[in-house]
């Protein structure tokens, strides 16, 4: 079986560097564009099985790639994380107001979370079984529309590493897709952060020294 793991568009909140967390943020005209882009490849998406974020901006993303009327199904173990009070914060404020978010060399920062929110390691352990669930089915194609943090926890755990040392090493651009693929040795990794259908001036999310 083959999974396709796609990150949503650009969203109102990444153009913001704010924590679009679990607020149904839109897409950006960029965000749009490079769904246009993907869309020119939308064959790629033929006979498989769709899952999606329920969360506008993964919603959005799927419909203007595949159509209105891909039949889907909308799961909220695919969200993005829930960052409980920082969620709608610009990054800067988000570190001054919860610093165990942001403590990496303390090792903390994973399982910090927000007084109502959700830690990185939750998200992991329900990401983990989302995937097990899928791996279980064995269809011959999934295609899964939803966000960075899922798809990087995904990869760590197909490839068996501590997400805890790993997880921040993969980037995740929007519309970036990323394969993993059934073989003899368990599901591996056949394509990360596949960016192909757009032109360099639409490409989102890289990382900058």
């Amino acid at each position: 079986m083959r999974i396709t793991l796609v990150r949503h568009a650009e969203s109102e909140a990444n153009f913001l560097n704010m924590y679009g967390s679990q607020a149904d943020t839109g897409l950006t005209d960029r965000g749009r564009r490079q769904c246009a882009f993907l869309a020119q490849q939308r064959d790629r998406f033929d006979g498989a099985r769709i899952i999606a974020s329920d969360l506008a901006r993964a919603t959005e993303t799927l419909r203007l790639v595949l159509g209105s009327g891909v039949d889907a199904t909308f799961e909220q173990v695919w969200r993005e994380r829930d960052f409980g009070g920082a969620a709608g914060m610009l990054a800067d404020a988000a570190r001054a107001r919860y610093p165990a978010l942001f403590d990496f060399e303390g090792g903390g920062w994973f399982a910090a979370k927000t007084e109502d929110g959700e830690s990185l390691a939750d998200v992991d352990r329900r990401v983990r079984v989302a995937l097990e669930e899928i791996v279980a089915r064995d269809d011959s194609h999934v295609a899964v529309f939803t966000h960075g943090g899922p798809i990087q926890l995904s990869i760590c755990a197909v490839l068996g590493l501590d997400p805890r040392t790993h997880m921040r090493r993969f980037n995740v651009e929007n519309t970036a897709m990323a394969t993993l693929q059934s073989s003899p040795w368990g599901v591996v990794v056949t394509g990360w952060n596949d960016v192909s259908h757009l032109p360099s001036e639409e490409r989102t999310g890289v990382f900058k020294v």
